[in-house]
């Protein structure tokens, strides 16, 4: 059984966190919400890591924009046989046009003075951080609501989907928002 955002856009919230298993379908589905409404209503999404080098990798790791890595989910799946699906610098193409920013919250406070009219939807994905030497950023939860503003600005038709692992349920943004999981319930 796959995961699918039907579930939760279906309460119409602007903000959605989704924890899961890791290979649950999450940043798949996620995927094809991106690709589908673009090519249906010319909707556009900004894809959020936390850091750089998770978008443009570095010496030792490859980041999701590396070699068209982004898309290789939906195509090695063998969907969207009939659309062209590719990376130029931190934006995703569909069929030639721009459709998807690749954001790294570390720097996303340099957007503040953009606007992004067609974007409304936000992926975070990976917001819950796995251990290891990825830190969260200083105020993360402020920076990433900041961006959030940035996006949506006085519109309410932007939805942000975080996504993660079912890792910890110590993180900012459980604690910000004073959630507590009951492991019993969706």
């Amino acid at each position: 059984m796959w995961w699918s955002r039907s579930g939760i856009l279906s309460y119409n919230r602007i903000l959605n966190m989704v924890l899961s298993n890791r290979g649950g379908g999450k940043t798949f589905d996620a995927t094809k919400w991106v690709i589908d409404d673009f090519k249906k209503n010319k909707n556009m999404a900004m894809w959020v890591r936390r850091y750089g080098t998770e978008l443009r990798g570095d010496d030792k790791n490859p980041g999701i924009l590396d070699n068209d890595a982004f898309f290789k989910g939906v195509i090695s799946e063998g969907l969207y046989k009939d659309t062209k699906l590719e990376i130029k610098g931190n934006m995703g193409y569909i069929d030639g046009e721009p459709a998807i920013y690749f954001v790294a919250l570390s720097t996303s406070r340099s957007l503040k003075s953009m606007n992004f009219p067609d974007v409304n939807k936000i992926i975070f994905d990976e917001f819950v951080i796995d251990s290891g030497r990825v830190t969260y950023l200083k105020n993360e939860v402020e920076v990433f609501l900041d961006l959030y503003e940035t996006v949506a600005r006085t519109r309410d038709n932007v939805r942000a989907l975080l996504l993660a692992n079912s890792i910890s349920i110590v993180n900012p943004y459980f604690l910000f928002w004073n959630i507590k999981p009951d492991k019993k319930k969706r």
